[in-house]
């Protein structure tokens, strides 16, 4: 809310909102009225944990709603570490809808090319296959590790070029229950 104007100010400009030619001043709040409620957008790039996960859990509910299948989520979090507990390979991600969705996977340089990426991955996807995900999902971009993922079973099925500008970004999926 813009502390520098009142609510009635306020009120006077979300009048405006509903002008076709208004643009509204960086900052300031839609309010409006939503049948018996009034309401008003907000950016909150600080959002509590607790608001994003009152949010989270609407949309799961929704979703399990609709679903005739139940699926179990799962967070996935394998690391591989070495004597010392040094973290040399990590892959985090979600089973959700009966995917698994891959959000980070690193391998330290030291360690590529010996097997060690391979075997992260086979990990979490028995971890997810018990989960009871068919899928497995994972975008990376033209500079990451494509090739990685085709030797591991993975096929591309979108891609957005300039994403990030200049290279381009890939959606892979695997399908799990074979």
């Amino acid at each position: 809310m813009d502390s520098k104007m009142s609510f009635e100010e306020q009120k006077i400009c979300t009048n405006k909102f509903h002008q076709p030619s208004f643009k509204p001043p960086l900052g300031v709040l839609h309010f409006a009225y939503l049948g018996n409620m009034d309401y008003h957008f907000s950016r909150e790039p600080e959002a509590s944990a607790e608001d994003q996960e009152y949010v989270i859990d609407r949309l799961r509910a929704y979703n399990d709603s609709q679903v005739k299948r139940h699926w179990e989520r799962r967070m996935v979090r394998v690391f591989v570490r070495d004597e010392t507990g040094e973290i040399l390979a990590g892959v985090f991600g979600m089973v959700s809808m009966h995917a698994l969705v891959i959000d980070t996977m690193w391998v330290d340089p030291r360690c590529r090319g010996k097997g060690i990426g391979g075997e992260l991955l086979a990990r979490a996807e028995a971890e997810a296959r018990e989960a009871g995900a068919i899928w497995s999902l994972v975008d990376t971009t033209s500079f990451q590790a494509r090739p990685f993922y085709e030797q591991h079973g993975y096929q591309v099925f979108g891609q957005v070029a300039d994403l990030p500008i200049g290279h381009t970004s890939f959606f892979m999926r695997k399908r799990l229950n074979r």
